[in-house]
C-alpha cells in the first residue's frame, strides 16, 4: 500500500513510518514545508491509499494565548486544506486518519515530577501530562455512525497487519 503521512517526521509519524516501511508499505511523509506547495505538487504527494494526518504544533509548552491560536490553526487550518484537496483529486485516498495529540507516548521518568512544577514550567499546557482525556464522538453516534474499530490503536494495527 501507499501511505502518505502528514507530519510524518514528527515521534509519532517517524515510529508509524518505520512500521510501514518494515511491513513492506511505501511511505510518504509530508513535513511543514510541503503545506505550502501548490495545489497540485500536494495533490500528487497525497495520491495514495491512506492519508495519516498528524500535523500540530507540540502540545506540551506554555499555553499562552498566542500560542493555543496556534495549536489551534496547526491543526484546524491544515486540516481544511487537506479536505479542499481530496475534493479536487480524481483518485481520492481509500482511507484517511486525521487525529492530533490523540495517543501521545510518554517514556517512563526516572523519578516522579510533582504537578506543581509541571504547572510552573507548561501552565495550562500541563494538563497534558496530568490528565486522561476521553473523546466521545456524540453527534456520530447520536446520527447512528458506528466505528469499526474503537481506537486509534486497533486502526492502524489492522492497517499494518
Amino acid at each position: 500500500m501507499k501511505i502518505a503521512i502528514v507530519s510524518g517526521n514528527g515521534f509519532v509519524g517517524s515510529a508509524l513510518a518505520k512500521e510501514f516501511e518494515q511491513n513492506g508499505h511505501i511511505v510518504s511523509k509530508l513535513t511543514r514545508k510541503d503545506s505550502i506547495q501548490s495545489d497540485e505538487v500536494l495533490i500528487s504527494k497525497l495520491e495514495v491509499d491512506i492519508v495519516i494526518n498528524l500535523a500540530g504544533a507540540s502540545i506540551i509548552g506554555n499555553w499562552t494565548e498566542k500560542y493555543k491560536k496556534l495549536l489551534r490553526s496547526s491543526r484546524i487550518d491544515l486540516t481544511h486544506r487537506l479536505v479542499e484537496l481530496f475534493t479536487k483529486m480524481q483518485n481520492r485516498p481509500k482511507l484517511v486518519i486525521s487525529t492530533s495529540a490523540g495517543s501521545i507516548l510518554f517514556r517512563p521518568t526516572i523519578f516522579p515530577v510533582p504537578e506543581f512544577i509541571l504547572k510552573i514550567i507548561f501552565g495550562e499546557g500541563a494538563k497534558v501530562l496530568t490528565d486522561g482525556q476521553k473523546v466521545i464522538p456524540e453527534r456520530l453516534i447520536e446520527n447512528g455512525f458506528k466505528s469499526k474499530f474503537d481506537n486509534i490503536n486497533s486502526a492502524i494495527k489492522d492497517l499494518v497487519l
